[in-house]
């Protein structure tokens, strides 16, 4: 099992959290997570044979949100800090909620 912490970038609201973790708890692989709204982290613990931290990353970004890996501060800096006003409380694309509904 590995760990890992993403600085979760760009996340606007309570409810774009939601989204994230309806999208990573479906992934095959992933054993355990905890997404802190406080501090924008997402903790997970997965199996990296099955499923990979790239794999998770590209999972987050179709929430709209950017998963950058702690300690990884130079793409952090470099991200915005919105996405187009957030996924569920401005401008939405059929990609960025994929059916999930908020606020």
């Amino acid at each position: 099992m590995e760990n890992v912490i993403f600085k979760l970038v760009g996340m606007g609201c309570s409810c774009e959290g939601s989204i994230v973790e309806k999208r990573v708890k479906k992934l095959r692989g992933v054993e355990s997570y905890v997404l802190n709204p406080f501090t924008n982290q997402l903790r997970v613990s997965f199996d990296p044979d099955t499923v990979t931290m790239a794999d998770i990353q590209k999972t987050v970004q179709k929430a709209g949100v950017r998963a950058v890996l702690m300690g990884d501060s130079v793409a952090a800096a470099r991200e915005p800090q919105t996405f187009g006003g957030g996924t569920c409380c401005g401008p939405q694309t059929s990609d960025s909620t994929e059916g999930f509904s908020c606020c």
